[in-house]
């Protein structure tokens, strides 16, 4: 009996022998892998002098556990690869109303200085008003359908949609009107005359004027996905001359501009959409005391008429740029019309619905 518990003991005894030596192991393998760095960053890091305390407080010296080392690296940007962030400016139309009737060409739309999610419930509004109910309303997508409806005066079945969506630049709206008659596969845009009471779209405006209380505007949050923000900004060319980007595609920005020149009462004597052209009346852009002023610059006899001034569209990567143009003579200063340029396309963009 004691020979096997003597033997017992002994196979134990091997056991923990052999689990100690593991462990042993572990331990100096461990230490191997958790290595002190600090030699690391003092390789990086040339030596400074250790911080030093004043014998009174017992004159140890401390020393730097890590020290950061110095990366060399410019990261300074150029211009063209950083541009500063600029404030958005809002909406300066000079006028009173809430509600704007906007026209350019074969475009007809209400423009709104309210955000999207301030005016979509109004516009909503507007149709109950009218008793006629609507089926289908997307106002992620800024669209509302209405159900088919006889119309008073003509008996006819019509139905109609509107679209909304975000001006060009932040806290305005744009509101576009379509109808469909049941006869017809197409929509069509709805257009209204200055006195025309009875159109669907001046009828909008006329209750969107009335209806709208900037201080007291229910909010839909579901039409805040609409706003984006601004889309316009002023930059120069390489050459410094000043541009006005605009953020949408150029049959958008053609019918902007338009209203937008209205707006600061310059004169458009011609236009050529195809060209990318509005020639203006160079005394409404560029205002002077000096009577000798345009007579300096606009006297050319290789150019008469409407082409001696005028605004240039041209595509670009994400939208369009608007640029001042001149035709070229010996009396010009450039950097004097390029100063009077940048200040007008900075009033321009003000006014972009």
């Amino acid at each position: 009996m004691k020979s096997k518990i003597m033997k017992w003991n002994l196979q134990v005894g091997k056991a923990l022998l052999l689990f100690g030596l593991a462990g042993l192991l572990v331990i100096q393998s461990g230490c191997g892998m958790f290595r002190d760095s600090l030699p690391d960053y003092r390789q990086e890091q040339p030596p400074h002098n250790p911080l030093e305390i004043p014998i009174e407080l017992g004159g140890a010296r401390s020393e730097a556990l890590l020290e950061i080392p110095d990366i060399k690296r410019d990261t300074t940007l150029s211009e063209e690869e950083f541009e500063m962030p600029r404030t958005q400016p809002l909406m300066t139309v000079e006028t009173k109303e809430k509600v704007l009737l906007r026209e350019s060409d074969s475009d007809q739309w209400l423009l709104v200085l309210l955000p999207p999610e301030e005016v979509w419930t109004n516009m909503l509004a507007f149709f109950e008003n009218k008793e006629i109910p609507m089926v289908d309303v997307q106002p992620l997508k800024g669209i509302a359908i209405s159900d088919w409806v006889v119309a008073p005066k003509t008996g006819e079945t019509i139905r109609f949609r509107a679209n909304l969506r975000e001006g060009i630049r932040a806290g305005i709206t744009e509101i576009r009107l379509y109808s469909q008659l049941e006869s017809q596969d197409d929509w069509v845009q709805i257009f209204a005359a200055v006195d025309d009471q009875d159109s669907m779209l001046k009828g909008s405006q006329v209750y969107l004027i009335r209806s709208i209380d900037p201080s007291d505007t229910s909010v839909s949050f579901l039409a805040r996905n609409l706003t984006a923000g601004n889309r316009t900004h002023i930059k120069k060319a390489k050459d410094g001359t000043p541009l006005l980007f605009i953020g949408t595609g150029f049959p958008r920005a053609w019918s902007l501009v338009g209203p937008a020149l209205n707006d600061l009462n310059v004169k458009i004597q011609d236009r050529d959409r195809s060209a990318g052209r509005f020639f203006l009346n160079p005394e409404d852009v560029l205002t002077t005391d000096d009577p000798s002023f345009f007579t300096g610059w606009f006297s050319s006899t290789e150019s008469s008429g409407v082409d001696k001034l005028w605004l240039q569209i041209e595509t670009v990567s994400g939208g369009v740029e608007v640029k001042l143009e001149v035709h070229e003579n010996e009396n010009v200063d450039r950097d004097e019309f390029n100063q009077w340029a940048e200040t007008f396309l900075k009033k321009l963009e003000s006014r972009l619905g």
